[in-house]
């Protein structure tokens, strides 16, 4: 169960885009640095060389603007306004549309399991749910935007941290008057804090669209078909799942519920659980019960 939302290969894609992306604006504010032209003293005292950048206010002001312009550049967050991003349309789309597919067959198969079964549905519509009936609405455009908004303002975040330490990098180092080598270093080492952060992001960004997404199918469905749903915790079990989260493999809960724990206490943050739906017969049971006990079964081993 070390990745139950199945979306491994989103998340390296877009891992991989994402760290290209910042290497290039590394790579362009090296240039910039490289191309300052200090006047260099050798210092007897402490036997080292002391780099004057003879910079005006002005001249190193323009300097950080360009620096900061290139880490938004290639994250593509310049302005407030979110966008079709890289990683709201190469991935967090894609995840979410995933899902809904996925959430609709289900479903339908679920339904037709337990009608052949002989258990007692009431029924709203006998026909099997057309995807369409899902991905054409206005709740779920409206939920995709609401993923893009999340998405930009996460990626906006890392961005914004990452121009703020690049900055003090760069000011501190002229005042310094280090050299650029070592300029370039210290910017070096903040890079490689936003390669952490923005992978953080990525990790979340995606699971928590194909969570949102199995989620909100859930509920439309339900009110579609008037059945009954809950859905199961399906946590990853690995070495680094936590406690918390590993306690709720297998038991079921109202989509609700499940929406209200994801969102609180930082608990989306790296998570890799996801949720399998379940039908509730009309005394109230659950229909899959051998997919809970199973479930259920994984956990105690976990333990």
């Amino acid at each position: 169960m070390a990745d139950p939302t199945g979306q491994q290969v989103r998340r390296n894609r877009a891992r991989r885009l994402a760290i290209s992306r910042l290497n290039r604006a590394k790579s362009q504010i090296r240039t910039l640095i490289m191309g300052l032209n200090p006047v260099i003293t050798a210092d007897v005292v402490i036997s080292n060389q002391s780099h004057d950048y003879q910079l005006t206010d002005f001249q190193q002001e323009q300097l950080i603007l360009a620096a900061n312009q290139s880490i938004e550049s290639a994250l593509e967050v310049s302005g407030d306004s979110p966008s079709d991003d890289w990683l709201y349309s190469d991935q967090v789309e894609g995840a979410y549309r995933q899902s809904t597919l996925e959430e609709v067959r289900d479903f339908n198969s679920n339904v037709a399991a337990a009608i052949v079964a002989g258990t007692a549905l009431t029924l709203l519509q006998s026909e099997p749910i057309q995807t369409e009936n899902i991905i054409l609405s206005q709740q779920y455009r409206e939920e995709l935007r609401k993923a893009r908004i999340a998405s930009f303002a996460a990626v906006k975040g890392v961005s914004s941290k990452a121009s703020a330490q690049v900055s003090n990098r760069i000011s501190a180092g002229i005042r310094a008057r280090v050299s650029r080598t070592q300029i370039i270093s210290d910017v070096s080492d903040r890079f490689d804090v936003a390669k952490s952060d923005i992978r953080r992001v990525i990790d979340t960004e995606i699971n928590t669209a194909f969570n949102n997404a199995k989620l909100e199918a859930t509920r439309q469905i339900s009110n579609l078909t008037g059945l009954r749903s809950a859905v199961v915790h399906i946590s990853a079990l690995s070495t680094t799942t936590r406690p918390n989260h590993a306690s709720r493999h297998g038991i079921a809960y109202t989509v609700e519920q499940q929406l209200s724990w994801w969102d609180g206490n930082a608990n989306r943050i790296n998570c890799k659980c996801s949720v399998r739906s379940v039908l509730i017969d009309d005394s109230g049971d659950i229909i899959n019960k051998d997919v809970q006990e199973q479930f259920k079964q994984e956990s105690e081993f976990f333990r």
